[in-house]
């Protein structure tokens, strides 16, 4: 068993599931949020409709969001490959996560994978 699967909710060190991180905005900043990140608005209005391109998967990539989210999911997982626990120098959005741009939780949307894993599972 891979530890993707036997750490998709990490345990904290009391023994308690760790729960979703929770991002505390109001509702008018929370529907602004992904406007505010750089990219161009009809990229923004695709990604969140989940029509988007690889083209504008990759600027979302660059953005200030991912690599917020990518710092946090390597704090979360650690920087192990999740499945050959190899250094990783990449993160996966798992299937969940990519209909879930600009909410994801690193906890469950995003692992650490170096990159044969990331090239392998790709060419699936």
């Amino acid at each position: 068993m891979s530890r993707v699967q036997t750490e998709l909710y990490p345990v904290s060190e009391q023994g308690r599931r760790m729960t979703a991180a929770t991002v505390h905005i109001g509702a008018a900043d929370r529907a602004s949020y992904p406007f505010r990140q750089g990219l161009p608005r009809a990229v923004v209005l695709r990604l969140l409709s989940g029509t988007w391109t690889p083209s504008d998967y990759r600027l979302y990539t660059r953005s200030a969001h991912w690599q917020a989210m990518k710092a946090r999911a390597f704090e979360v997982w650690g920087r192990a490959c999740a499945l050959c626990d190899s250094p990783a120098a990449q993160v996966h959005h798992r299937p969940e996560g990519y209909r879930r741009l600009f909410a994801e939780d690193p906890r469950r949307h995003i692992i650490p994978l170096c990159r044969t894993c990331h090239k392998r599972h790709h060419r699936r």
